[in-house]
């Protein structure tokens, strides 16, 4: 055995399933919560590059990284800081696994919300389909960051297989890609169409976002 890899898990500080990875918890859960709770969002979990137990909170607002994730015999814990305007506020979840169904309760400042939902099932197509698709290149998690006059946002985009995605906890039914060109609109709620012209430069993404309201430039890296 490789000793030193074997001491360096032992003088962690992580818990031992985010050292394993805790793939039982890999992939998207769609939340819910009562009225008082944060409202209809998207938990990711994944890997990171270097094997550890990473996570996302997302939402129409954004995307927020969530902290001191701990996950042991189907108990799951984290922090996360939950943006009210311009306030940072710190929020604790704790809750269980139950299969395919997450559930808990989310504590903010003085007030604690019952949260749950279940598992999304991926989009699998065969290898063959996926390496002859144009936009193979293109599957996978993206992270986008516009930038506009007043502030800055960042978001998820993922892409499956069969050029379908979503941004943010908005679905995209059809990506289009030509050469280095990749488009796609995203309507939310029945009302706000946005409009993103990027370009795919490796593991990459650049170019634009428009509303009716403005636009933004955007960048966007690949997640490992």
């Amino acid at each position: 055995p490789d000793l030193s890899k074997i001491n360096e898990g032992l003088n962690s500080t992580l818990p031992e399933s985010a050292r394993m990875g805790g793939k039982e918890l890999y992939g998207d859960w769609l939340i819910k919560s009562d009225p008082n709770g944060p409202g209809a969002s998207i938990l990711f979990f994944a890997g990171d590059s270097q094997g550890r137990l990473a996570g996302y909170w997302i939402n129409p607002r954004g995307l927020t990284e969530l902290q001191d994730i701990r996950f042991k015999d189907n108990a799951l814990t984290f922090s996360m800081a939950m943006q009210f305007k311009k306030d940072s506020i710190p929020a604790y979840f704790s809750g269980t696994l139950d299969g395919d169904r997450i559930f808990g309760t989310m504590t903010c400042g003085a007030n604690k919300s019952r949260i749950g939902g279940n598992r999304k099932p991926a989009i699998s197509l065969t290898s063959e389909t996926a390496d002859a698709n144009a936009g193979s290149q293109l599957v996978g998690i993206w992270i986008l960051n516009g930038t506009t006059t007043w502030g800055s946002t960042q978001q998820r985009l993922k892409i499956n297989p069969d050029m379908s995605g979503m941004y943010g906890v908005s679905q995209i039914d059809k990506i289009t890609i030509e050469g280095d060109k990749v488009s796609f609109k995203v309507t939310a709620g029945m009302r706000y169409e946005t409009t993103f012209e990027l370009k795919l430069e490796g593991s990459t993404l650049t170019g634009l976002m428009k509303t009716s309201r403005d636009t933004q430039t955007v960048t966007g890296k690949k997640m490992d």
